[in-house]
């Protein structure tokens, strides 16, 4: 009697222990190591989650880079304004002497035309 008493003291213990650690919801099948449906499900959810944070991520990073590629784009594209802005002003400048000038090669012609004519 004393020894079925302890037999089972002892398999309530290491049960008790097994089930702290984890153990017991783990093995279910005794010597054959069989899992539980309730670990495999845990087991399955686990994996599913873990794969959506990794989709999630890679979405971020995606996001992130989209993002960076935008500003620099943008950062071009300003530069690209400047330096048409300082073409144009460069263009109305070279345009305003070549009026200048075409007008002062008409005023010289026409003073010789004029002293030719006199």
């Amino acid at each position: 009697m004393k020894t079925i008493l302890i037999s089972a003291l002892a398999a309530m213990t290491l049960g008790a222990c097994a089930s702290q650690t984890g153990l017991g919801n783990t093995v279910s099948g005794g010597a054959y190591g069989e899992l539980s449906p309730d670990w495999e499900k845990a087991s399955k959810a686990e994996a599913k989650a873990q794969n959506l944070i990794d989709k999630g991520e890679a979405r971020i990073e995606k996001g992130e880079k989209k993002i960076k590629d935008a500003r620099k784009m943008t950062r071009d594209g300003e530069d690209l304004v400047d330096k048409g802005q300082a073409d144009i002003k460069k263009g109305e400048k070279d345009l305003a002497d070549a009026k200048a000038k075409r007008e002062a090669v008409e005023a010289d012609y026409k003073s010789r035309t004029d002293a030719i004519d006199g």
